[in-house]
């Protein structure tokens, strides 16, 4: 069980938001400056393109499932930041790779798994309330296409379970708040609310809290550490999830 749970999390992983810094990324409407590159232990590779443009994909898991994220900055829109994000994930090699019995087997062996395509799109809207506090406000939508035939089953698991939802329920809309802030000059801190709205056979909505610390040892090496916790309306009723993360960043 523990081994399914890493996998799912691993896979379909809660991004890791970083807190205010005029470096490092963060999940605000800022973007990294050109040139500059991140990458985590467990995180994303991510590329400044330009100072309002940067893309995001994680190496190790695009061999079994392809897919890439593009972060744009627009021109400030009454006073706020303004960004958007667009991802596109294929999803099928994985969760065929999942589809077996014992370790590893998530889904039935008996599962078909069409050609999956998940589209991802999101605006994010920020005010710097400070200069040690920004608040942001997102909202977006994930939109799964699929081709041929299909019995794939829910992925229940917490965390997961609002991600794949839209495998089999074709879209799900969210939105959420985010305080993001220094604590201290090496100290920074990231509180994100969001709410899934699940739609068709069963629909509901599960809420979700995350509380991140960014450790910043210099502008090349964070440690981040957290906890997340959702709360809503699953297939086999309503239940309470909570989960610790952590990774070693680096900038460069």
């Amino acid at each position: 069980m523990k081994f399914k749970i890493f996998i799912i999390i691993s896979i379909f992983s809660i991004n890791i938001s970083f807190a205010q810094s005029d470096v490092w990324s963060d999940n605000t409407a800022n973007t990294i400056e050109k040139g500059r590159k991140e990458i985590g232990l467990f995180g994303p590779l991510k590329i400044g393109l330009r100072d309002s443009l940067e893309i995001s994909a994680n190496p190790i898991w695009f061999i079994v499932m392809p897919h890439i994220a593009i972060k744009k900055q627009w021109n400030s829109l009454i006073g706020l930041q303004f960004a958007s994000k667009h991802k596109i994930t294929y999803p099928t090699l994985f969760l065929r790779a999942l589809s077996r019995n014992g370790t590893g087997g998530i889904l039935p062996s008996t599962s078909i798994i069409p050609q999956l395509f998940k589209l991802n799109n999101s605006i994010i809207l920020s005010k710097e309330i400070n200069e040690r506090l920004t608040l942001s406000f997102n909202a977006g939508l994930d939109l799964s296409i699929g081709f041929g035939e299909s019995n794939l089953s829910d992925i229940e698991f917490h965390f997961a379970y609002p991600r794949v939802y839209s495998f089999n329920n074709l879209l799900v809309p969210y939105a959420g708040i985010t305080f993001t802030g220094i604590a201290t000059e090496k100290i920074h801190y990231n509180y994100n609310l969001n709410t899934f709205i699940l739609t068709g056979d069963n629909s509901g909505i599960i809420v979700e809290q995350q509380l991140k610390f960014d450790y910043c040892l210099s502008q090349k090496v964070k440690i981040v550490a957290g906890i997340i916790s959702s709360y809503g309306d699953y297939p086999y009723g309503k239940d309470f999830g909570v989960f610790p993360v952590a990774d070693i960043v680096f900038g460069f």
